[in-house]
């Protein structure tokens, strides 16, 4: 958004104090009638709920079903997302890779919620949320939980699960390496932690996705114990 400029009526509400439920029809019926259809609308939609200004009740959900409904609805590939369009939404929300508003957080999840197919770039980086809420207590992620503390709690569960809702099949979470990985990268960090006994479960049922998108046969923490074990035996 380097050579951003405000449109009318954005322009017009981008400098009021408060935002209101009449702004929000306003910008339905002169600027968005169509609902979003291009990169510049959403640009325009995303800066001004960045705008400091106060946001009615209504603001939030208006703000993460127009940008989810231009994201996955409206642009190419319809009713899916692939790796351009994540790498779009990444780009546009994150900053070094991390999501700081809660809104903003909302709409990735909702927006692969809608979609039939998601990318493991933006799955990662939605996990990657987690990470950086363990490592550093930083981002939206970090500000919504409940519980502090540094090891996996049930509301992190309930997120890890809404982020991979579509990959459970007969009791085995079936990922792609890319998403194993990241998990794997949140397991190290919690490790000899306080952690809710569903982690365990969790970890214990991942199995890696063969590029045919089958499930391997050995789930992957005891593929993983079997290549150290040959490691060591080597």
């Amino acid at each position: 958004m380097s050579n951003f400029t405000w449109r009318y009526p954005a322009s017009a509400i981008a400098g009021k104090h408060r935002f209101t439920a009449d702004d929000i029809l306003l910008l339905r019926k002169h600027m968005f009638p169509m609902g979003l259809i291009s990169a510049d609308d959403a640009e325009q939609l995303l800066a001004l709920h960045r705008c400091p200004s106060e946001k009615c009740g209504e603001w939030d959900n208006w703000f993460i079903e127009t940008m989810a409904a231009y994201i996955v609805v409206h642009c190419y590939p319809q009713s899916s997302l692939d790796e351009l369009n994540a790498e779009w939404l990444i780009a546009l929300l994150a900053q070094d890779g991390m999501v700081r508003s809660a809104a903003e957080l909302e709409l990735v999840l909702h927006a692969m919620e809608m979609a039939s197919a998601v990318p493991d770039i933006l799955s990662c980086f939605a996990l990657g949320q987690l990470q950086l809420a363990l490592q550093s207590g930083q981002g939206a992620y970090a500000q919504s939980r409940v519980v502090k503390r540094s090891g996996i709690a049930s509301q992190d569960i309930e997120f890890v699960y809404r982020i991979l809702r579509g990959s459970l099949f007969a009791g085995k979470m079936v990922l792609n390496a890319a998403e194993v990985s990241a998990l794997d990268r949140i397991d190290a960090l919690v490790r000899g932690k306080v952690n809710d006994p569903s982690w365990k479960v969790l970890m214990r049922s991942l199995s890696v996705r063969t590029p045919e998108g089958h499930a391997t046969a050995t789930p992957w923490l005891q593929m993983l114990a079997e290549d150290i074990a040959l490691d060591e035996a080597a």
